[in-house]
């Protein structure tokens, strides 16, 4: 947050987007709240499991993938 707001002083032009790692096991509510309270869209990705061993058999994103069937990756 405070790298954000660092850009936000020191410039004058507030970011449209900032995109940050966001997945099942890390949902940055605090980050989307301070985005969203800024006017800045939250895009999230998620580095398909890298280093969280289980990540891809999750039952939550299993259960997505099934619904559209595709693959949880």
């Amino acid at each position: 947050m405070a790298q954000v707001q660092q850009i936000i002083d020191d410039s004058n032009v507030v970011p449209m987007v900032d995109q940050i790692e966001t997945h099942l096991r890390w949902q940055q509510k605090r980050m989307h709240a301070f985005l969203a309270s800024r006017g800045i869209v939250h895009e999230s990705y998620a580095p398909l499991g890298k280093d969280q061993p289980g990540f891809m058999d999750a039952p939550e994103l299993i259960q997505i993938a099934d619904k559209y069937h595709r693959t949880p990756a």
